[in-house]
């Protein structure tokens, strides 16, 4: 299984590779899984070409943090011509035959807002530390 990632210049895509290494090391997967991570330039025509590489080597899955939603379509296209499971997350593409994994973060944080506001009965204050 590959892992496409487009972009390494923040933290989070980098814990994103270290949870992705823990996942496929340890529990049921554990021997399991042999993950390739493959890292694009931070543009879409950097992505396209290694996922073009990828799909040479016929994991049985990619998993893509998207550099476009539309601009990679063809390439998914091709990789599940191939046969490959496509796996989009975080940034999600729009190809049909791609499986997507999406955060909805407004209607998390609605979630948690009314939750929080239920521990506190409806009074009190909260203190939100953005970073």
């Amino acid at each position: 299984m590959y892992l496409s990632n487009n972009f390494v210049g923040n933290d989070w895509r980098q814990q994103m590779e270290r949870v992705a290494n823990v996942a496929v090391n340890k529990g049921p997967l554990k021997g399991r899984v042999d993950l390739k991570i493959e890292n694009a330039e931070n543009t879409v025509q950097a992505q396209i070409n290694s996922l073009n590489n990828i799909i040479r080597q016929k994991p049985d899955a990619i998993l893509i943090d998207a550099s476009s939603a539309e601009a990679l379509n063809p390439t998914i296209k091709k990789a599940c011509d191939a046969g490959i499971v496509v796996v989009s997350f975080d940034q999600t593409v729009s190809a049909e035959c791609a499986y997507k994994l999406h955060s909805d973060f407004d209607i998390m944080a609605n979630n948690q807002a009314e939750w929080m506001a239920s521990m506190l009965g409806g009074k009190g204050k909260v203190f939100m530390d953005r970073g």
